[in-house]
């Protein structure tokens, strides 16, 4: 059911909060190697390109500041890691209701889109990125319509969670997690999500504040991006000693 890279990451999710093992050993977790699935990349050019950007950047232990279409911070400083390039519209599947999208493509014009198809997103029209709003969280459930996902782990590992058609339920909820991680965890490259034939009511939207981490969000940053890769400036100095 999953490809190697996301069951490895689970296993760092697990070993970190359960060291010992003791809760529910091996109900998630395959003992054996043959159980996981080979790691697929991504087939479109861009992607890959940011992949490449991203390994590069490991090597070199050089910063991201991940970025999109800049409506919600534009970092002063630092090297930038432009996902706006990331703007396609995968495909629109009218029968099953349901949207792939790139993580830059802005909302808007994905709006518009859909229109066509006399769909709409779950949401209201909004500024920013399809990823952006995600990433943001601003829109609480957000996370309830989005069957599949598709990012980048500082190391530049692609990792590719969920399914076209429903959720998968096995494993971590990792849909549910890095929404509102604004980048501090993985780079969002696509994500798959519900539509509808009727427009939503207008929903409550949060104001946009700078994601700020918790200990426990510092003790999976160690997971996820050891070297504090991505978006370090969310780290204040004090925390420096939490990680």
């Amino acid at each position: 059911m999953f490809e190697a890279p996301v069951l490895d990451l689970f296993k760092k999710i697990k070993t970190e909060f359960d060291p010992k093992n003791i809760s529910n050993p091996d109900k998630i977790l395959p003992v054996a190697s043959q159980s996981r699935l080979g790691a697929t990349l991504p087939s479109d050019l861009e992607t890959l390109k940011i992949i490449e950007c991203v390994k590069q950047a490991y090597g070199a232990k050089t910063s991201l500041n991940i970025v999109g279409l800049k409506t919600k911070y534009r970092p002063s400083e630092g090297t930038v890691l432009d996902l706006s390039y990331l703007n396609k519209i995968t495909e629109i599947d009218a029968e099953n209701l349901l949207l792939t999208v790139q993580a830059g493509a802005g909302v808007k014009t994905v709006a518009e889109e859909l229109l066509k198809h006399k769909l709409y997103l779950p949401f209201q029209t909004c500024k920013g990125s399809m990823g952006g709003v995600y990433a943001s969280k601003i829109f609480d459930d957000m996370a309830d319509y989005i069957t599949a996902l598709e990012f980048i782990l500082p190391d530049g590992t692609f990792i590719r969670i969920g399914g076209k058609y429903i959720k998968n339920a096995a494993g971590y909820d990792l849909i549910r997690f890095l929404s509102g991680s604004q980048g501090f965890y993985a780079a969002i490259t696509a994500l798959t999500i519900r539509v509808f034939t009727v427009k939503p009511a207008a929903r409550p939207q949060r104001d946009f504040d700078v994601f700020t981490p918790t200990k426990e969000h510092l003790r999976l940053k160690k997971i996820f991006d050891a070297q504090n890769i991505f978006n370090s400036f969310m780290i204040r100095e004090e925390d420096n000693g939490a990680r």
